[in-house]
Parts: C-alpha cells; structure tokens; sequence
C-alpha cells in the first residue's frame, strides 16, 4: 500500500492511541519534609518508642513522688516529726527495716486527732528508715536533670564554638584545636578532684568539670559537619549575595546539621548521667541528703547482704534510664543518619 492508497480511507477508521503510562507519572502518596520522613522512621522503631514511653513513665514518677512522702503537712510518725531533710521518711523505732511491697501503719497527727492509716513501701524502706520508692524516684529526677543540663552545656558551648571554628578555620581553628587538645588530654576524674580541693564536693565540680571539658565530642562532631557543608554551592551563593557570616551558619549551615546533632545530644545525656552517678558513688559528686541514684546505691552496697534491694532499686531505675535513652539515640540516628537509608524499612 503507497501513500495514494491512503489519501482515499476514511479519517473515522482512525484510532487515536492512548498514553498507557500516564498514570505511572502520577506522583504516589503524599510528599514528605525531612522532619516529616525522619518521625515516620522513627515511629517504625519499636525498641526507641517503647523506650519512649518507659522514659516518660520515669519522669511522670519521678515528678509526682515527693507527693507521695507524706499525707499531710503535720504527718508524724512513732519518731516523731518528720525531718525535712529526708524525703519520705516513715521511721519505726523497732523497725527501721521494711521490706518491699509491704504494708506498715502509723499514727498521724491531723488537726490535732490521732489517726491511723496504712502505707505500702513499693521499694522498702532503708537503713533510716526512710521510703526508698520515693527517694529512688527523687533520685532519678535529680540524675535526668543533671543530664539536662549537660546537653545544654554541650549544645551551647560544642555547637557555638565547633561552628566557628568549622567555618572560619585559620588562627582561630588553629587555637581552639590546641585548645581542645589540651583540655581532652586531662581526663574528667581529675578536673572534678581539682575542682573539689577548692570548692568541696558537691553538684557544682561536677558542672564545672563539663563546662571544662564536657563540650569537646560535641565540638568536635559540629566542626567535622561545618568544614564539609561550608563548602556546598548553596553556601557559596549566600556568600555571593552578601550574606553575613553568622547569617550563614546559623541560616544555613546548622539546620543542615541539626539531625547529626540531635543524635550526639542524645547520646550525650546518658553518659552525663552515668558519670554523675558514678560519681556520687564514690563520694565525689551529690552527697547526702539529697538523693541521687548514685549516692543511694553508694548506700545500698553496705547492706548487700542482709537487705540487698537497698542496692538494687536504684541500680535498676539507673539501668532502666540509661537503656532508654540509648535506645532512643539508635532510633534518632537511625532516621536522621542518610547512611543508614540504604533500605526501605519492612
């Protein structure tokens, strides 16, 4: 058939073909920001959320065990008045000893009438006779605080002097580097014994010896991230278009590293802990009455024998808070990390 052979067929015999991968150029679901895709992965991880939520029911105790220490503002016991100095004190001059999950009642003086109700001791009492579920509790509100604020420390001082020195580099990276290297060659042990010949021991050496030395992984990590973004072409055109420097690290730069600095602060937060723990148990940190895990367990181990779960309450709700903010570490690293996105989550 030639081309005149053509001319004379009906224009109506045509079918026009339809374009059969149309719909495959058709976007799938709903378009996802960083933070967006970063919850969405986070939220498949079972061991972080989980984790989450034991974190969370810590804190809520924590938080709502001083109320449990006593049924009034006039509570007395067979000794008398409470002191002030030991939370949720309940002593028996015959008994100072109470085992966990046991009930004990005592009289309490309310509006001037004697009564007499029942109390449950969830971890026992200790050697004072003191509530150990409410100390322990205390404790641990005492220990995440202080893990707190050595995210702070770390956030503030590592990120604020690991972006300058990333960014600008020269002189000023040369002394803070010499800097570091100086300060990270003393370990943290030995700034908080200097700091306590001058001050005492206390929470404050503690504190001092992170504001000494404690930001140094953080600056470190941030410095790392600054001198390998500092160089991408988006950097290079707010620089052209006359940008400021602190513009352009806290504008673009940092929020680049945000997630990297998430996961760091996390991580940073439990060994904080630890090392307050650690030591107030060998006397150098919080020291009595206040309660810290560290400082209950210190106490615990002199009665291992004959009343081990003196020990073992704080050991467990320290181990408890460190695994949980491990977990949730892992978790935020892996939906923040773009190296662990080698694969779809089944």
């Amino acid at each position: 058939m030639n081309k005149e052979d053509l001319k004379d067929i009906p224009v109506e015999l045509f079918e026009f073909a339809t374009d059969t991968n149309a719909d495959n150029e058709v976007l799938q679901g709903t378009s996802l920001t960083f933070w967006q895709d970063a919850k969405m992965r986070f939220k498949k991880n079972r061991a972080a959320v989980i984790s989450s939520f034991v974190l969370l029911a810590i804190l809520v105790l924590a938080v709502t065990a001083p109320w449990l220490g006593a049924y009034h503002n006039t509570v007395t016991t067979f000794d008398g008045q409470l002191d002030p100095n030991y939370i949720g004190q309940y002593q028996d001059v015959e008994n100072k000893f109470i085992t966990p999950f046991t009930s004990q009642e005592f009289n309490y003086e309310v509006d001037g009438q004697t009564e007499t109700k029942s109390k449950m001791f969830i971890f026992g009492t200790d050697d004072k006779g003191r509530d150990l579920y409410v100390r322990t509790m205390v404790g641990a509100l005492v220990s995440i605080g202080f893990g707190l604020i050595a995210a702070v420390i770390d956030l503030f001082i590592g990120v604020t002097l690991g972006a300058i020195s990333g960014y600008h580099g020269g002189k000023m990276d040369m002394f803070l580097q010499r800097l570091v290297e100086i300060l990270g060659s003393v370990p943290n042990l030995i700034w908080v014994m200097m700091i306590i010949v001058f001050v005492g021991a206390g929470l404050l050496p503690l504190i001092m010896a992170l504001v000494i030395s404690g930001w140094i992984p953080m600056y470190r990590m941030v410095r790392a991230q600054v001198m390998r973004i500092k160089e991408q072409e988006y950097v290079l055109s707010a620089r052209t278009l006359g940008q400021t420097d602190m513009g352009i690290i806290f504008k673009h730069i940092l929020p680049n590293c945000m997630g990297v600095i998430i996961i760091w602060l996390m991580f940073s937060i439990p060994s904080a802990i630890f090392f307050e723990s650690f030591m107030s148990f060998l006397g150098l940190g919080i020291t009595a009455p206040v309660p810290s895990l560290g400082t209950l367990a210190s106490n615990g181990k002199d009665f291992l024998r004959t009343q081990p779960y003196i020990l073992f309450a704080p050991s467990v709700v320290l181990s408890a808070i460190m695994l949980s903010f491990n977990l949730i570490a892992d978790g935020l690293r892996d939906a923040f990390d773009p190296k662990m996105r080698g694969g779809d989550d089944e």
